[in-house]
């Protein structure tokens, strides 16, 4: 039901799109504050790094940067010159599906061989963004 409505409705508009990803975004940071409010292991994965890392959209047109430093977490919108780690899609249409329905592997999968996501960064720290 989700993909459906990702790709029928939701997708439909480039301009909707860009309002989704950036509601997407901040949404991430949004639960990242609270699980660092309420969960003590997840306050501890975040002292383990000092990183920047931003998702953003090819071209630095759209995106958000997040900021762990010395255990606390922070985040703005807009990219980041010299981000540590950057999750970068080729468009918000891209984003929002791939972000909206993480069940759909292969639609995952594709994207990747077909270039529409890519990770920059150290290896490690791109997985530790990843993962947390």
């Amino acid at each position: 039901m989700v993909s459906y409505t990702v790709d029928r409705v939701l997708t439909r508009s480039e301009s909707l799109s860009d309002v989704l990803f950036q509601v997407i975004l901040f949404s991430i940071y949004c639960l990242m504050k609270f699980k660092f409010a309420c969960n003590t292991a997840f306050r501890n994965r975040v002292r383990e790094k000092n990183l920047t890392a931003q998702i953003k959209v090819s071209g630095d047109r759209s995106g958000r940067t997040y900021v762990f430093k010395d255990g606390k977490l922070s985040s703005q919108r807009g990219t980041a010159a010299g981000a540590d780690v950057s999750m970068i899609f080729s468009d918000t249409r891209t984003a929002v599906q791939l972000m909206m329905d993480q069940s759909n592997k292969l639609r995952q999968l594709n994207a990747i061989k077909n270039f529409r996501v890519d990770v920059q960064g150290d290896d490690r720290d791109s997985r530790w963004f990843i993962q947390t």
